[in-house]
């Protein structure tokens, strides 16, 4: 049975417990239990350690991967596109609306679409006909936190925010 990091810990606080209540006096009993947790601990650690580093590997050939499938993809958009236009702007040079055989159908539509010129404007023009209801006005708060946190560390109080430590662990 494998034992867990948390179990070596365990093991570790319980033994200090009985180093500390006195029921274990020999110091080199005290040591070699200590080293052999300790080597224990280590082995458990520096496993982890490399199954993390391998699985952050794994992800960024994974994301290196996916980037470059994303990237291809758009790519082939684009030409699909660029050859979607070129066929439309032919069709039109000629004046064909159609075009039709067993593989394939083209055709245009219409759409309207409302292109907004001068938006002060045409506020202005909404507010005097009593139609603001057609306006939505969006307003978003953003904190500036790298100044607020240079402020409180130089002293300054805001009510609402504080500066934390943080202990970050780090896996080279």
């Amino acid at each position: 049975m494998k034992t867990t990091l948390y179990e070596i810990s365990d093991k570790y606080r319980t033994f200090m417990e009985i180093v500390d209540s006195g029921e274990i006096e020999d110091m080199d009993v005290i040591a070699d239990t200590l080293e052999s947790i300790q080597q224990e601990f280590d082995e458990k650690v520096d496993n982890i350690a490399c199954l993390y580093k391998n699985l952050l590997g794994q992800a960024d050939m994974i994301e290196a991967e996916a980037k470059r499938q994303l990237d291809r993809a758009k790519y082939k958009r684009n030409v699909a596109e660029r050859l979607k236009a070129y066929v439309a702007a032919n069709m039109q040079a000629i004046g064909q609306d159609k075009f039709e055989n067993e593989r394939t159908r083209i055709s245009f539509s219409r759409s309207k679409a409302l292109d907004v010129t001068d938006e002060d404007a045409l506020y202005g023009s909404l507010e005097a006909a009593g139609r603001l209801d057609l306006v939505r006005i969006v307003t978003e708060r953003k904190f500036d936190k790298a100044a607020i946190k240079k402020e409180i560390n130089s002293g300054a109080s805001f009510d609402g925010a504080f500066v934390r430590e943080n202990k970050n662990i780090q896996i080279k």
